[in-house]
């Protein structure tokens, strides 16, 4: 994107390196034998025009180092706080559902945390911190613990997954659309964010497809989830609470008791609240819903009401970091001792229910009973359990067909 101006006679243009909208203005000069861009910091072009006048003038009089240093001056360094963008950004209208949005400022939080350590203070940093060399710095982190763990070849490549994942989400708070909020709407003076947002990423991360383990190693995990039962209640109810509903990680975690609902003669689950990943309890769903009902499938009452009750008002017993963290590590753990290779054992569980869900009553019913907003999200990444029936029956020639049944 450029402008053009006339000073003193002559054609002068003014350039933007990309075409987003609070992208800053350049001036080009050629000085020493090369050319030179000068960032005018500032993306309104009346301004940035007026400053190049000024850095033009000041260029004739032998004195452009002097103009340079007045503009590094103009603009003091930005006080806005992480705090504040992430007020801003929860009062945002459209865009992202709030749990999206709570995803997000997770991941900004794990990020800052493991650049400059864990503190409740972390929304009290400036800014400014975010950076190119903050990105840089987040990978020599990540890249760093896993030398100290002297990590394998396959936790090495999750973690850096994982690395990226939580990169994208927080670089997500900062989408054209939200920093036109910020600036516009919340009146926010952002620093540039530029090199945040382009930093690259770790490397060499394609994720294989996770492929269904064989139909004697599914076989093999219910019979031992059956015969568990009352030695580990807990992961035997967090389990049934995945495969009868359908439950979340964050939604198994807050599950109470006195949220099943008959409706129609028929057990439903209500979800009232779901914990997010930094610990908070929500109103709202991963996908925005508020207090879903969920129709019980797979069996799965039954399977619960034989399970051993909590002394508590929770499914799941225990004090709230066992219930969000403990049990699932437990489930993650017995799933993979008995020959499992996904990373999230609940969300297999979930999409391995959701599969029945779907053979038994079509994808539609199925993408509902999942709670996902797009069908197409239950086809694309949902879809490995589901044994494709092809019925093999002859073809009858039509008349004056060219073809006939061999």
């Amino acid at each position: 994107m450029t402008h053009q101006f006339t000073f003193e006679g002559r054609k002068r243009r003014l350039f933007k390196r990309t075409a987003e909208p609070f992208a800053p203005w350049y001036i080009r000069l050629h000085r020493n034998g090369k050319d030179e861009w000068i960032n005018l910091d500032t993306h309104n072009k009346a301004t940035a025009e007026q400053l190049a006048r000024d850095m033009l003038r000041n260029e004739r009089n032998g004195r452009l180092d002097e103009s340079r240093d007045v503009l590094r001056q103009r603009k003091p360094a930005s006080t806005v706080t992480i705090g504040q963008i992430i007020e801003a950004c929860q009062k945002s209208v459209g865009g992202p559902s709030k749990a999206t949005r709570a995803d997000y400022i997770w991941a900004l939080r794990k990020l800052i945390e493991t650049v400059h350590g864990k503190t409740p203070a972390w929304t009290t940093h400036s800014a400014e911190i975010l950076t190119h060399d903050f990105v840089y710095k987040y990978r020599t982190a990540i890249l760093g613990q896993l030398e100290e763990e002297e990590a394998n070849e396959l936790d090495s490549q999750r973690t850096v997954r994982s690395g990226n994942s939580v990169l994208r989400q927080a670089r997500a708070l900062f989408s054209p659309e939200l920093l036109e909020y910020y600036r516009i709407q919340a009146e926010l003076e952002l620093p540039d964010l530029n090199g945040f947002r382009s930093a690259p990423g770790f490397k060499g991360t394609v994720k294989k497809d996770y492929q269904r383990p064989s139909d004697s190693l599914i076989e093999k995990t219910f019979a031992e989830l059956e015969a568990t039962r009352d030695t580990h209640p807990d992961r035997y109810k967090a389990c049934w609470l995945a495969l009868g509903f359908g439950l979340r990680k964050g939604e198994i975690a807050a599950a109470q008791t006195d949220w099943i609902v008959p409706v129609a003669g028929r057990i439903h689950l209500e979800v009232r609240s779901v914990f997010q990943k930094d610990g908070n309890e929500s109103l709202i769903t991963k996908n925005g819903q508020a207090a879903p009902r969920i129709p019980v499938a797979n069996g799965a009452w039954e399977k619960l009401q034989q399970a051993r009750p909590s002394l508590g008002p929770y499914f799941i017993g225990g004090g709230k970091n066992y219930r969000i963290d403990d049990v699932f590590r437990e489930v993650n753990s017995w799933l993979r001792s008995l020959g499992w290779q996904t990373q999230k054992g609940i969300h297999e569980l979930r999409a391995y229910a959701g599969c029945q869900v779907i053979m038994r009553d079509g994808l539609l019913a199925g993408s509902h009973w999942l709670r996902h907003e797009r069908v197409e999200t239950t086809q694309k990444f949902y879809g490995r359990y589901i044994q494709t029936q092809v019925t093999d029956v002859p073809l009858l020639a039509g008349s004056g067909s060219q073809f006939k049944v061999l």
